[in-house]
């Protein structure tokens, strides 16, 4: 079993190193949208904000989808022959501890939630 949780180990890392590239080309792109505005020197406030509230949302990419988890890598691994959904879960280690991701009272869905509100909460941010 090392092979496979090594295998695991390492997809995970390099999903995450590829989520991190993709948050940085994301901040990237609203920076220079910012110093392009700052040197056209527009004073719109309206899309100023709308501008902030983007990169407010874009910094809430959490790598929280399953190809980001260690633990539903490991069980796509091990049940190779199965695609990933949420009944090839029974037996995981993360499961076991944190409660299985789909379950509404879990670690992963209130963290879930709590970011939904968040972002609810940032649309609601500014109307101008």
């Amino acid at each position: 079993m090392k092979y496979i949780e090594q295998k695991a180990y390492n997809i995970t890392i390099e999903k995450l190193i590829d989520h991190c590239d993709d948050l940085v080309k994301s901040i990237s792109k609203n920076k220079e949208l910012l110093k392009q505005w700052q040197e056209e020197q527009r004073f719109d406030v309206r899309i100023l904000m709308s501008l902030k509230k983007r990169l407010m949302l874009d910094q809430l990419e959490f790598p929280l989808q399953y190809n980001h988890c260690y633990f539903c890598n490991l069980r796509s691994l091990i049940n190779v022959y199965k695609p990933f959904n949420h009944d090839n879960c029974s037996g995981c280690e993360y499961g076991l501890k944190h409660g299985v991701c789909s379950d509404s009272d879990s670690q992963y869905a209130k963290l879930m939630q709590a970011l939904m509100d968040v972002r609810w909460e940032i649309l609601d941010y500014y109307e101008g």
